[in-house]
């Protein structure tokens, strides 16, 4: 179907008081679709014809001007690796339907070399017989 031909028009209207905006409160104010707004504002962008003026909020929003200048660096991420890490762990098992049955090589490679604790507890009863048999050299069952 396309972006609305009307959607380009409004934007412009509505970013000639040099107020920097985020796609979403742009959308709103057009009664546009979000998607359709971050795409022409993407494109404008690109055309150098907009430019990002700042990211803000928890999520690191972008917020437009709708002239020429440069763009604003976005801020690194402030969540310590090894929780992103968990995060990426946690959603692979999602995905996979909580089974490590259905994972491929590489997610369960990187499951593995992972430092969340995903791998269940072993029952304790069982641990101290295998340490018992490797102790003692011994298998037997």
């Amino acid at each position: 179907m396309g972006i609305p031909n009307r959607t380009l028009p409004l934007i412009r209207a509505l970013m000639a008081d040099g107020v920097p905006r985020s796609a979403p409160e742009i959308a709103q104010l057009i009664g546009s679709q979000k998607k359709y707004v971050r795409q022409i504002l993407a494109d404008l962008v690109e055309d150098g014809a907009a430019h990002i003026e700042s990211y803000r909020g928890p999520y690191k929003t972008s917020f437009y001007l709708l002239c020429a200048g440069e763009n604003a660096t976005k801020p690194e991420s402030q969540s310590p690796r090894h929780v992103l890490e968990r995060a990426r762990v946690r959603n692979r098992r999602v995905r996979a339907g909580g089974s490590m049955k259905n994972l491929d090589d590489k997610a369960l490679d990187d499951l593995y070399r992972a430092s969340a604790p995903w791998w269940p507890n072993g029952d304790p009863v069982v641990i101290g017989a295998v340490n018992a048999m490797v102790r003692c050299g011994r298998v037997s069952a």
